[in-house]
């Protein structure tokens, strides 16, 4: 006993701890007053019936404080600034397009523009960038794909309560796992500030009778680009394990898609299956299609409630996190990748099973019925 309590002062050496703690506290203090403030000026999400499932006006400023909590929760630990700097300026600019976005929807090429530019920045100033060929133009135009489709996803997945930030929170830490194993100390740093602020946030969204905020495409924006960021910042091998440079890429290219599979999965599922059913009659229509045909829609079309819908789509983003985690830790390429084909295979069938949901307002005509 008196060994275990000699170990709890070495505590106060642990920065991530309060990295986490910080965030946490800033959070609770900025969330309320986020909410304070938008019921007394009437910011709100207005329910329209059509798109959206909730039913009452809400407070759609979450990225706001999240952004803030997460920010001051990094800087205030005085270490590893110049690291960061730039991934957390460009969620700064792109939580800013968020709210303009929120405001008034911006066209989809002024936006590409801008996260081109902030692309751009961050690839010319750090080492946030998607190294996986020796062109570095080759390298810029992925990390700009990487990250629109990051935030895209993300903005996509946030169509119920606690979906967005309880998956994002799930990948976290398993961001979090591998970078403390991994000795990334930045990578990880980020990995818990934006843990705490989404557990919070999650407090006020979901576990609560009726959500008291949410993201709004300002917070949606931004932990999409951070997600995708934090993914091109991390080294997914074990520096304890000699690998070679094909071993290396293949772990890049697997880890990160399997911690974030969550999103993924889902805007490439509702993307083709748009296709599959002929719903639109081009990719172009199929990607800017909006309508509750997601993976929690098609879910709660199948039966689930939305709560029980959002509770599975943690659970699959907790399974492919554990894939990840293994396949981070195994030397063979091959093995990776047939546990990656086999997870893989999964959510094959998983899209089988959502395609048997109605969510197509084609599918529920009288005509339709009668076939």
């Amino acid at each position: 006993m008196t060994a275990w309590f000699e170990t709890l002062p070495t505590l106060q050496n642990i920065t991530q701890i309060w990295v986490f703690l910080l965030t946490w506290v800033m959070a609770e203090v900025f969330f309320n007053v986020a909410i304070r403030l938008a019921n007394r000026y009437q910011i709100y999400d207005q329910p329209d019936f059509k798109r959206k499932l909730h039913d009452f006006p809400v407070p759609t400023i979450g990225g706001i404080p999240l952004f803030a909590a997460f920010f001051l929760g990094i800087v205030l630990t005085q270490q590893g600034w110049d690291d960061m700097k730039a991934p957390l300026a460009g969620a700064f600019i792109c939580m800013l397009l968020g709210v303009v976005d929120d405001v008034k929807p911006i066209s989809a090429v002024l936006k590409l523009v801008i996260l081109f530019l902030v692309t751009w920045l961050v690839y010319s100033i750090s080492d946030v960038k998607a190294n996986l060929t020796p062109f570095a133009w080759l390298n810029l135009l992925i990390s700009l794909i990487w990250i629109v489709g990051m935030m895209s996803a993300i903005n996509s997945l946030d169509n119920m309560d606690g979906l967005a930030a309880g998956v994002t929170a799930i990948a976290c830490a398993f961001i979090f796992f591998i970078a403390w194993e991994h000795w990334q100390r930045w990578l990880s740093f980020m990995a818990a500030g934006l843990l705490a602020g989404c557990l919070t946030f999650l407090k006020y969204n979901f576990f609560q009778k009726r959500a008291g905020i949410f993201l709004g495409d300002n917070g949606s924006y931004f932990i999409g680009f951070t997600l995708a960021c934090m993914a091109m910042m991390g080294a997914w091998t074990n520096p304890r394990i000699e690998y070679s440079q094909a071993e290396r890429i293949t772990k890049a290219l697997l880890v990160p898609p399997l911690v974030l599979g969550v999103p993924i999965f889902d805007i490439v599922t509702a993307t083709v299956l748009r296709l599959v059913n002929k719903e639109v009659a081009t990719v172009k229509d199929a990607i800017v299609y909006c309508g509750k045909d997601h993976t929690s829609h098609r879910l709660v079309a199948l039966g689930f409630s939305r709560r029980e819908a959002v509770l599975l789509l943690w659970g699959l983003g907790f399974a492919l996190g554990s894939v990840a985690l293994a396949i981070q830790n195994i030397k063979s390429p091959i093995v990776c990748l047939l546990l990656a084909a086999a997870a893989l295979g999964g959510l094959f069938v998983l899209a089988k099973i959502l395609n048997r949901a109605r969510v197509y307002e084609s599918q529920h005509t009288p005509h339709a019925e009668a076939e």
